[in-house]
C-alpha cells in the first residue's frame, strides 16, 4: 500500500515543485488516483485527463500532467513517456513539438506528445522512454550564460 513518503518520492521524481500543496491531498485520494490511472479499463486519454487536471475526477492538488505521465512511464517505459518542461523544450529545439500541445483535451495532447517522443526514440535508437527522458533532460535544460 502506497505510503505518504512513497507518494512524496514519486511526486518529486515526477518533477513536482509544489510538495506542500501535494501533501494536502489525502493519501487515500492519491492511492485512488494511482489505481485509476494504472489499472482502469477506460481509454488512456480519458484516464490521463481525469488525473492531470485538478478538476478531474482523480485530479490531485499540485500534481499537473507531469505526475500521471511519470507514473505511466514507471509502469511501462517502453510505451509511455514523461511529459515535462524539459521534454517540451527539447522537442521545440528539434522542431518536433506538436502544435497546440497545451491546448484542448490533455489526454489527446498526451497522445500527441507520445507520438513525437516515439519518433525521437526511433531516430536516436533508444531502448525506452526513460532514455528519451534523459536525452530531453540534458538537451532541454534552460542554459544561462554564466558570468
Amino acid at each position: 500500500m502506497l505510503t505518504q513518503s512513497q507518494a512524496d518520492a514519486l511526486y518529486r521524481g515526477a518533477g513536482g515543485r509544489q510538495i506542500s500543496k501535494f501533501r494536502t491531498n489525502p493519501i487515500t485520494d492519491v492511492r485512488d488516483a494511482v489505481d485509476f490511472l494504472l489499472y482502469d479499463t477506460i481509454k488512456l486519454e480519458n484516464r490521463f485527463e481525469e488525473c492531470a487536471l485538478e478538476t478531474g475526477g482523480f485530479g490531485l492538488v499540485g500534481a499537473g500532467r507531469e505526475w500521471p505521465s511519470y507514473l505511466l512511464t514507471l509502469r511501462e517505459p517502453a510505451l509511455f513517456a514523461p511529459w515535462s518542461p524539459h521534454s517540451e523544450r527539447a522537442l521545440r529545439r528539434l522542431r518536433m513539438l506538436p502544435p497546440g500541445l497545451k491546448q484542448g483535451h490533455p489526454g489527446l495532447c498526451y497522445i500527441d506528445l507520445l507520438d513525437a517522443m516515439q519518433v525521437l526514440r526511433v531516430r536516436l535508437g533508444l531502448p525506452d522512454f526513460r532514455a528519451v527522458d534523459e536525452f530531453c533532460y540534458f538537451n532541454g535544460r534552460n542554459l544561462k550564460a554564466r558570468a
